[in-house]
């Protein structure tokens, strides 16, 4: 389960890095959120774009 969750985390990163949006989709969830520098929320769909 470890291995898998670090080849997960890895394929993430590579997707950020490539900035890959397809690959940041499949990667995370629909209710994924990330909070920005400012506190404030951006959503899934909003990341992507």
């Amino acid at each position: 389960m470890e291995e898998e969750l670090l080849k997960l985390e890895a394929e993430f990163a590579e997707a950020i890095v490539k900035n890959d949006p397809g690959a940041v989709e499949r990667l995370v969830a629909d209710e994924w959120i990330i909070i920005n520098a400012d506190g404030g929320i951006i959503d899934k769909s909003a990341f992507l774009e």
